[in-house]
């Protein structure tokens, strides 16, 4: 578990910072501890300690698409990414949180903190190359539909 975790860790970091990184306008936000805050694995967690097994920040990496752009059509283009609702598998996942959780209106959906256009990710142990151009492709497609 240790070294799916590592792996999953320093992917999802990679990963994060690559779609923080963007400049083309499809990516608004990015949830991810070293992007959202600047910290490194290394450095205390909120509560000011770091634990001695600490081996990163976990697998997750959520970021809002820029409204303009259909969340489905992001979906159709990834390739490696599988469309599920889960949170911890070895292959990597994606889920749109509003479509999947049944909220009746993006009102109650927004009460809750979730968006409409609220991409997640899993990130499992693939290439972490494979899954960073996976990605990358996918949100350049959008971009260049744009435009």
């Amino acid at each position: 578990m240790e070294l799916r975790m590592e792996r999953q860790s320093r992917s999802a970091d990679v990963i994060a910072r690559g779609i923080a990184g963007r400049r083309d306008g499809t990516v608004e936000r990015v949830y991810y501890p070293t992007v959202s805050s600047g910290m490194s694995s290394l450095e205390p967690d909120a509560s000011g300690l770091v634990n001695a097994s600490h081996i990163g920040w976990g697998g997750v990496v959520s970021f809002e698409l820029n409204p303009r752009y259909e969340t489905s059509s992001l979906l159709a283009g990834l390739n490696v990414f599988k469309v599920a609702e889960s949170l911890g598998a070895v292959e990597s996942l994606v889920e749109v949180p509003y479509e999947m959780m049944g909220f009746p209106s993006e009102e109650k959906a927004a009460e809750k903190g979730v968006k409409k256009n609220l991409i997640r990710l899993s990130v499992g142990i693939e290439s972490t190359e494979d899954l960073q151009n996976d990605i990358n492709q996918a949100l350049d497609a959008l971009a260049e539909k744009s435009s």
